[in-house]
């Protein structure tokens, strides 16, 4: 297989958000197999990519990018919310993918900033660049036709164990993971909740990077709490913003409606506490 190996410096310094947008120079596509709450056993499987450039980086699905690409080229034709039902009903829009971006070196040098939605508003968490403490382990394999030496860390309720090369001299990995002397290209936590593995290493197509919606800052445990609350039992949550005329409906796989919510506790990156 042949190999993309491109001369970058590590941990290369970030420009504030007003300066001039950095550009993808290596894009990492990952398979990410994840538990999406605690009553599912089954894992579900999206496609995340990770573009880096030479000061900041993102990981994104790119499940979810296309999905918007095409509810806003529908939106352009003038499509009405019926008709986006109709399209999304029928496959013309593709099955969105999880929400979620990692932005690193970003809003500035050193910070790493989680970004996700909860209903209709999206929320940051801020974090330190790169707070793991890497204990290196003897063993090697080889990832998408690199070869991978191991690593382990535990860090906020999870043990993760990863997978770098070398020959990717990039301290950056997929999620939150980075700090190693080479590309992270598969990582699995011992819970068995989340696996993302790399499947291929493209040349960078000069992709802007960066994150213009806006968003609110909350600490990872306040978005937590509105996360599960929102999943668990969103009644409550939307009556305070919309009022007491809010009225949940669930729908099973049969199409039967039923007046309620039918909540589950989500599983996430980070364990702060037991609930």
């Amino acid at each position: 297989m042949k190999k993309i190996i491109l001369s970058l410096l590590l941990a290369l310094p970030a420009g504030a958000m007003a300066q001039e947008a950095d550009k993808s120079v290596l894009e990492v596509r990952y398979r990410v197999d994840y538990r999406n709450n605690m009553n599912d056993s089954t894992l579900h499987n999206d496609d995340f990519a990770l573009w880096i450039g030479e000061r900041q980086s993102k990981y994104f699905s790119m499940r979810t990018k296309r999905n918007q690409e095409v509810r806003d080229s529908l939106q352009k034709e003038g499509y009405d919310s019926h008709q986006m039902l109709d399209a999304l009903r029928s496959g013309a829009i593709p099955r969105s993918g999880q929400p979620y971006v990692v932005m690193k070196n970003w809003p500035k040098e050193g910070k790493m900033l989680f970004l996700d939605n909860v209903f209709s508003d999206c929320y940051g968490c801020e974090d330190e660049m790169y707070p793991f403490d890497w204990q290196l382990v003897e063993g090697d394999t080889v990832v998408a036709g690199y070869q991978c030496q191991k690593a382990q860390t535990t860090w906020h309720g999870r043990t993760w164990t990863v997978w770098y090369a070398l020959d990717l001299p990039y301290d950056n990995g997929p999620w939150k993971l980075g700090g190693l002397p080479g590309l992270i290209l598969s990582a699995r936590d011992a819970a068995g909740d989340y696996a993302m593995e790399a499947q291929a290493i493209l040349k960078g197509k000069g992709d802007a990077i960066g994150y213009a919606n806006k968003y609110e800052k909350c600490t990872q445990k306040d978005y937590q709490s509105l996360k599960r609350k929102m999943a668990e039992d969103p009644t409550a949550l939307l009556k305070q913003r919309y009022g007491n005329q809010v009225k949940i409906v669930s729908i099973d796989s049969t199409g039967k409606r039923t007046e309620g919510w039918i909540g589950n506790t989500p599983v996430f990156f980070e364990i702060f506490d037991k609930k």
